[in-house]
C-alpha cells in the first residue's frame, strides 16, 4: 500500500501530463487546480485519480457534457416559460 504522500505526488505529476495535452488549456488549468486541491484533502479521492482506467481527457469531457447537459435544460425551461407568458390572443388598442 502507497502512502498518502505518495499517491497525492503521483496525482499531481498524472493530472499535469494528461492536462498538457489539452487545448483548453484555461478551463482544464481549473479543473485540475480544483481535483489537486481536493487530492491534497482526500486520499481516496488521489487514489482514484491515479487509477490507470481514470484520466483527466475523459474528466473534462464529462464536465464539458454535463455542462451541455444542464445548458440544454435550461433553455428548455426558459423556452416553457416564455412560451406560458406569450400566446393566445393579441390585446386590442384602447
Amino acid at each position: 500500500m502507497e502512502t498518502q504522500d505518495n499517491q497525492i505526488i503521483k496525482a499531481k505529476e498524472k493530472l499535469r501530463l494528461q492536462s498538457e495535452r489539452l487545448t483548453l488549456k484555461t478551463m482544464a488549468d481549473y479543473v485540475k487546480d480544483y481535483v489537486l486541491e481536493c487530492c491534497e484533502k482526500d486520499i481516496v479521492l488521489s487514489e482514484k485519480v491515479n487509477d490507470p482506467e481514470k484520466n483527466f481527457m475523459d474528466c473534462i469531457k464529462y464536465i464539458k457534457d454535463q455542462a451541455l447537459k444542464w445548458l440544454q435544460e435550461q433553455q428548455k425551461i426558459e423556452l416553457s416559460q416564455f412560451c406560458n407568458g406569450v400566446g393566445g390572443d393579441v390585446p386590442n388598442e384602447t
